[in-house]
């Protein structure tokens, strides 16, 4: 049994025939595993008799698949309308002809004949079943969904081997898998768009499984992506040469905390987060990220936080579009500029390590001034005046961020994250696990779909592509 077409010598409307046809065909796949069974367990295989036998099993597990597959299709097809509208102008089409379609299935290869049709208006063909039973050029939905979701976690050639070990056929070549990833790429952003104009207009509502949570956490930042020369500004990079190698990916994130843990520690929701990845600016981001804390229902949860490192936009966007909320620099970006303030001042200090430590002390406090005062009291204008300027601009860092560097009070008093580890951790896993591999260079046409193929995965979305993934909305659960 091969799954290259419906049982030789069966009528195509005779459903019990086309079954019978399709057990005596998969009985004699089994006679055959079984007398290779006997064969490779009677003689001597030095302990891999199973890795014998399993291709064959995989074999008659597949034949039977998409034999029983194919059969289906093919009597569905037998009973298409004669008479059909043209998908692009609405016209009415006429039947040129019946032909052939081969189409790559999760079950295998599959094979059939349906009608095929040219509009009278635009001049255009198509065939109306294609669409009836969800094929895409030569692949069905579940294989589509299948090479664009492995398409998005690694390269294109190593994922059609994938799914060719998994399935046991070759279904797929690398541009295949990356035509299919980009296009379903596509149709995931404009999910996304579609979610987020609902947001917008107040029409999404989230579903709270146990009443809003207590606090909403946004959290932003940025990674590079590498890029094709044409990609890039030349003239802007950071390299040692002055050349630009990436583009900034701006990462949002979105979770919240209902509870706290047994030390009174804060305690993200489980499956809580959602994502946001874009090359646009940061006023399309900032849009973008609205939307989605919308979305989440940022307006009826009690206590909004942002949280980012230092940075002036993440400033901009949380003051301009979160007046509410509680913005709070992230602890570990702010500790190392404390290290590297200590390692400007190493010249002009006696016991550095010391003088660190005081200084995180102060910070922990929130004792910005503190640190200022302690920079002031080098009287680094006399003792190094090379250091004055970059120790002052350092200084004002933490001066300009006083009231988001309460930290004590944010960890204690409000129960609160402090750090930004979820964003890192976006950059790493959205961008960097699958755009920054050894000698990847991107344009933005093709990883930016791919970023949102990875968007909805992780954000456990992937229902705003596939049908067979939508379910009753899991974000915002209490702890």
């Amino acid at each position: 049994m091969t799954g290259a077409g419906a049982p030789a010598g069966v009528p195509a409307g005779d459903v019990g025939a086309v079954k019978a046809a399709l057990v005596a065909a998969y009985a004699a796949d089994v006679d055959k595993v079984f007398a290779a069974g006997r064969e490779a367990f009677g003689g001597d295989r030095g302990g891999r008799a199973l890795e014998a036998l399993e291709p064959l099993a995989q074999d008659a597990g597949a034949a039977a698949s998409s034999g029983l597959l194919q059969a289906v299709v093919a009597l569905a097809a037998g009973g298409e309308p004669a008479a059909a509208v043209c998908p692009g102008c609405g016209a009415r089409g006429r039947m040129v002809a019946v032909r052939p379609k081969t189409v790559g299935t999760l079950a295998g290869p599959i094979a059939y004949e349906r009608r095929y049709f040219q509009c009278g208006a635009c001049r255009e063909g198509f065939a109306p079943f294609d669409s009836l039973i969800g094929v895409e050029g030569k692949t069905s939905a579940g294989m589509g969904k299948a090479l664009a979701l492995a398409g998005a976690e690694m390269p294109y050639a190593r994922a059609a081997k994938l799914i060719e070990v998994f399935t046991g056929h070759q279904v797929a070549s690398a541009s295949t898998v990356n035509r299919v990833a980009v296009a379903q790429g596509r149709r995931a952003q404009a999910g996304i768009d579609r979610e987020a104009a609902l947001a917008r207009a107040g029409r999404s509502e989230p579903a709270f499984a146990a009443g809003a949570p207590d606090k909403i956490y946004i959290v932003m930042d940025g990674t590079g992506a590498p890029m094709l020369p044409r990609e890039v500004n030349p003239e802007s990079g950071k390299a040692p040469d002055g050349r630009a190698k990436t583009r900034e990916v701006k990462i949002g994130v979105v979770f919240t905390q209902s509870g706290l843990g047994p030390g009174g520690e804060p305690v993200q929701d489980p499956g809580s987060q959602s994502y946001v990845a874009t090359f646009d600016g940061c006023d399309e981001f900032a849009a973008r990220l609205r939307d989605e804390a919308r979305r989440r229902g940022v307006g009826q949860i009690r206590q909004p936080v942002v949280l980012g490192d230092g940075a002036k936009w993440i400033k901009t966007i949380a003051d301009r579009d979160y007046p509410q909320a509680t913005r709070i620099v992230d602890w570990f970006h702010a500790a190392e500029h404390i290290h590297d303030l200590g390692k400007l001042l190493e010249p002009v200090l006696e016991e550095r390590d010391e003088w660190v430590d005081a200084r995180l002390d102060d910070l922990h406090r929130g004792d910005t001034p503190a640190i200022a005062a302690a920079v002031a009291a080098l009287k680094l204008d006399r003792t190094a005046p090379h250091l004055a300027k970059p120790a002052a601009r350092e200084a004002k860092y933490f001066t300009s961020n006083h009231a988001a560097m309460q930290y004590r009070h944010f960890e204690e008093d409000l129960h609160l994250f402090i750090g930004s580890g979820n964003v890192e951790s976006a950059c790493a896993s959205v961008v960097a696990c699958r755009a920054k591999r050894p000698g990847m260079h991107w344009t933005i046409t093709g990883l930016a779909p791919i970023l949102a193929l990875r968007v909805i995965s992780k954000s456990d979305r992937l229902g705003l592509v596939w049908l067979s993934d939508q379910h009753p909305e899991r974000h915002n659960l209490a702890a």
